[in-house]
């Protein structure tokens, strides 16, 4: 968040992994987001567009599937026809020597009561 002059106000938080996929033959991705308490973690290879070589790895770590759609699109090229959008939400994100921790410490691994409220 920036101030009226440009200024910084506020630290970045990173926002929703999202991913689009052919849908898998397993059903790992739709129990993930079937389940609103199960996290994964993960890497996204980023490959050059002209070769195989990786050239960037993203690494998540506790992350929630908290968005999950398929699309059907008859004769859909390159793509494939069954395509899959995913948004993951993730405690941790590092990408080379740069890391990015969410802070969900005091969340990672509680489990709210019915009464319990949402503090923001």
């Amino acid at each position: 968040a920036t101030s009226e002059r440009g200024r910084v106000v506020a630290k970045v938080r990173s926002g929703l992994l999202t991913l689009h996929l052919d849908v898998p033959d397993t059903d790992q991705l739709l129990d993930w987001a079937n389940d609103p308490q199960k996290k994964l973690s993960g890497t996204i290879v980023f490959h050059q567009t002209d070769q195989p070589i990786a050239s960037e790895t993203l690494r998540f770590e506790d992350g929630l599937c908290v968005a999950y759609d398929e699309e059907f699109q008859s004769g859909a090229a390159p793509e494939g026809a069954y395509r899959c959008t995913l948004h993951i939400s993730a405690a941790s994100l590092a990408m080379g020597a740069v890391s990015k921790d969410n802070n969900w410490v005091e969340t990672r691994d509680v489990t709210l009561t019915p009464d319990a409220k949402y503090c923001d």
